[in-house]
């Protein structure tokens, strides 16, 4: 309190920070930013490369996830959405990532790990979000507006508190994979992330993840800093072993532009600080409904 009555913030935290620093059983101090959410945009459709909206070559050809789980992490979900609800309008049990647990007889959302507030904003990210992955209206109705895998379901991870943008996970970032792997899900997605061009810590736990689950994804949205030019893609989408996805154009509603080649404006550009090749893959997320 004295400290605070005497010297300003920034002076506080530099002292706080040198001290730290000289601790011998500290390695290492890095700037992290916290995490937001990257999806706010619309979701990428690439399902066809056409400027048609009614060409869907994969679902067409019954690749419609079925029998397979999804990992999402976001602000939340509504369960009660149609394209998410059960025939009795029930939830699947809330759980925490120390003591995961799943449901495969929901329809849709059979994780909830509630490590924040346990429910979706109006309009919620995370419920567009998982609405791009796998939503099906509960009905069989409003087929054009299917998730790209809408025979999967979703183990999800509540780490947003309000509709403020701030997202939270637990350390390691193990933890924050775990549940989800251990209800058989094998990618997960993750449309945020901060914005900063560095390998931090969270980075090389995520990698390292990886390599020891080699048959698990995770994918990460490159970000929103598009306008700050090359090397504007944040963490975690730089690590070396996720799928770091980047958003290109298309028109708003229910047709494509020819201007699908385009990268969107708002999408980070790679390459990484030290040079790699990033984003992986791009695909039409601008104006895009879910």
């Amino acid at each position: 309190q004295q400290i605070q009555s005497t010297a300003t913030p920034e002076a506080c935290f530099a002292s706080l920070l040198s001290m730290i620093a000289a601790h011998p059983h500290v390695l290492d101090v890095t700037l992290k930013m916290r995490p937001r959410t990257f999806n706010n945009f619309g979701r990428p459709i690439c399902q066809a490369a056409t400027t048609t909206t009614t060409s869907t070559p994969y679902s067409d050809a019954g690749l419609t996830g079925e029998n397979q789980i999804v990992g999402v992490g976001d602000t939340g979900v509504d369960e009660l959405h149609c394209f998410f609800a059960n025939a009795d309008n029930s939830k699947v049990a809330r759980s925490t990532y120390k003591s995961p647990t799943y449901d495969m007889s929901k329809r849709k959302v059979i994780q909830y790990i509630n490590y924040m507030d346990g429910s979706d904003y109006s309009g919620g990210h995370g419920t567009h979000v998982c609405g791009t992955i796998a939503g099906v209206s509960l009905s069989g109705t409003n087929e054009a507006y299917n998730g790209h895998a809408s025979g999967a379901k979703i183990a999800f991870f509540d780490m947003g508190k309000g509709s403020g943008g701030s997202l939270y996970y637990p350390q390691p970032i193990s933890n924050f994979f775990d549940p989800a792997y251990d209800a058989g899900a094998r990618v997960h997605s993750n449309s945020w992330g901060g914005a900063l061009n560095i390998y931090d810590s969270d980075t090389i736990v995520m990698d390292a993840y990886h390599v020891v689950n080699d048959d698990f994804l995770a994918i990460f949205a490159a970000g929103n800093d598009g306008t700050d030019g090359y090397y504007s893609i944040g963490d975690p989408a730089v690590s070396k072993n996720c799928l770091a996805v980047g958003a290109t154009e298309s028109t708003h509603g229910s047709s494509f532009s020819e201007d699908i080649d385009n990268m969107a404006y708002f999408s980070s550009k790679g390459p990484t600080f030290d040079g790699r090749i990033k984003p992986d893959v791009v695909a039409p997320g601008y104006s895009i409904y879910s």
